[in-house]
């Protein structure tokens, strides 16, 4: 996964309506967009879902006269990934600073 895709993943997932659509999708794969609109607005929740597909992170699938939703579970193992390489990345980074800087005392 790219820089540009993890980004793309942590915008759709930064704004709280997302967020929330995406975590009633991890918990009942399958929902329709009148099932995961809760009263919002049908063109808001569309909205959202296109922003979640375009990051990659859910999919639709026709079910009889439905259009459902369900996560891109590929997709959160590469996230997942990433975050973890990110993250010794970083802490390689601050070993490295401190060790630089410790040298110099």
């Amino acid at each position: 996964m790219t820089d540009d895709q993890a980004l793309e993943i942590l915008v759709a997932l930064g704004d709280l309506r997302r967020f929330e659509i995406f975590r009633r999708l991890l918990d009942t794969a399958g929902l329709s967009s009148g099932e995961l609109s809760d009263g919002k607005a049908a063109s808001s929740t569309s909205h959202h879902l296109k922003m979640m597909q375009r990051a990659g992170l859910i999919r639709s699938e026709r079910r009889g006269k439905k259009n459902c939703h369900v996560v891109r579970h590929e997709t959160l193992a590469e996230f997942a990934k990433w975050t973890s390489d990110a993250a010794e990345n970083a802490t390689f980074a601050n070993l490295t600073h401190i060790l630089d800087n410790s040298e110099t005392q």
